[in-house]
Order: structure tokens, then C-alpha cells, then sequence
């Protein structure tokens, strides 16, 4: 199980010596795309276990299991996706997930976009106030 708190690769434990023991079991994990982002999926593909990140919108649901989703009622369906892909072949609508340094470039894009959020949001009331009292930028002066 995985704790919260500590590290993928820590939060395994001995489960790949476990395997290993058990006649090279295979380890397999899989989780909808959310918060805990690719970290987690890193953390396990470290530690030596196969991880699916799947897709949530590419999980069939009726509408009532859509408009009542929780981690207690998606847990079984989710094994049985899994289920179907160890034992019959069956394809998982799984996510591309991105390289690091992709991960690492869009990390930036996003907090320039935040960043120039921001300061519109600190630019817009400032150029205001200093337009109701009459004070303009003097071009000539630079």
C-alpha cells in the first residue's frame, strides 16, 4: 500500500523482494490521471513495479456512477480493467506520459502564465487609480 506522505519508491516496501521471492511475480499498479500527477508513476516504475496511469474520461461509466465517483466505487472497476489487461491482453485507455524535461518545460510556461496573471492583476487597479487622478506616463521622458 502506498502511504501518504513518503515517496513512491519508499512507500513499496519490500513488495519487488516479494516478488521476487514469489517466483518473479509480476508487479502491476494502476491509477487514474489526478493530483498526484506522474511522481507517483515515477516512483513505482523506479522501484521496479509496472504502472498504468489511466485515463478517467476513457472509463466507461453510466451517468449515475459518473455523478457518484468516489475512490471506494472506482476501485473495483479499476481492477477489473487491470484484471482484463494482465490476464486476457485487453488494452488500458491509458495517458502519454511525458519525459522529464517536457514535464519541466511546461512547469515553466505555466508559472510565466501565472506569473503575468498576476501582475495583470497588480498592473490593472494601479493604471486605474493613477488614471482617475490625472497622472500620465510622459512619453518623451522614456
Amino acid at each position: 500500500m502506498i502511504g501518504r506522505g513518503s515517496p513512491p519508491s519508499q512507500s513499496v516496501g519490500g513488495a519487488p523482494k516479494r516478488a521476487l521471492a514469489a517466483g518473479n511475480a509480476r508487479l502491476v499498479f494502476a491509477y487514474e490521471a489526478s493530483g498526484p500527477g506522474f511522481g507517483l508513476h515515477d516512483g513505482l516504475t523506479e522501484a521496479g513495479i509496472e504502472c498504468h496511469v489511466l485515463a478517467p474520461t476513457m472509463i466507461a461509466r453510466s451517468q449515475r456512477q459518473a455523478s457518484q465517483k468516489t475512490d471506494e466505487k472506482d476501485a473495483p472497476q479499476l481492477i477489473e480493467l487491470l484484471r482484463a489487461h494482465v490476464l486476457a491482453g485487453n488494452e488500458l485507455p491509458t495517458v502519454w506520459i511525458p519525459d522529464a524535461t517536457t514535464r519541466d518545460d511546461r512547469e515553466v510556461v505555466r508559472t510565466r502564465l501565472d506569473v503575468a496573471e498576476k501582475i495583470t492583476r497588480v498592473e490593472s487597479p494601479i493604471q486605474r487609480l493613477l488614471k482617475r487622478n490625472h497622472v500620465y506616463h510622459d512619453q518623451a521622458s522614456g
